[in-house]
């Protein structure tokens, strides 16, 4: 994998589990609110006991996915965080990158004065 894949691959590994979960109790907290204003229950023993009605059904699958992409985005962060650490760390020692600055320390004077 090229330093530059690497790079972009942590940085999205680092950057994206805290906002889609955030994403995801957004529009947990929006189904469930749209669900209980049209009267429909949320939960398996509500759509028991109103006899299954078809928005209770979709309201509870929808619940079961976005529960399930929230279980993935809660373990993006304790896995995908440190994953993309090390991936970005990696990129930087890679020996291309490291090609690369030597080349540009030596053409350019001005390149140590940035570091």
């Amino acid at each position: 994998m090229k330093a530059k894949t690497k790079r972009w691959l942590g940085i999205a590994l680092v950057a994206a589990p805290v906002p889609l979960l955030a994403i995801v109790l957004a529009l947990y907290a929006i189904v469930t609110f749209i669900l209980a204003a049209l009267g429909g229950g949320t939960g398996v023993a509500e759509m028991a006991t109103s006899g299954g009605d078809l928005r209770s059904l979709a309201g509870s699958i929808v619940n079961v996915v976005l529960g399930f992409i929230g279980l993935l985005s809660v373990l993006g962060i304790f896995i995908g965080i440190p994953a993309g650490i090390i991936l970005i760390t990696l990129s930087e020692t890679d020996p291309e990158v490291k090609e690369r600055r030597a080349t540009e320390l030596q053409t350019n004077p001005h390149y140590k004065k940035s570091l």
